[in-house]
């Protein structure tokens, strides 16, 4: 299963029992960022931030 764990950052999450892997797609590459397990019922704001740094690095050094 798949969503969106932060919408305005484009970050997506991977789901599988209590492991999320937090991703962005960039054209049709699909980017794994981090992964955590599962504590809370919302997505770990701390980890999303991680991700959104990550996205940052990747697309400013591809581009």
């Amino acid at each position: 299963m798949m969503h969106e764990a932060n919408k305005a950052n484009s970050i997506l999450e991977l789901i599988k029992g209590d492991l999320r892997l937090l991703c962005f797609i960039d054209g049709e590459t699909l980017c794994l960022t981090n992964g955590y397990l599962k504590k809370a019922q919302k997505a770990d704001m701390a980890e999303v931030a991680k991700a959104i740094k990550a996205k940052n690095e990747f697309l400013s050094r591809s581009r």
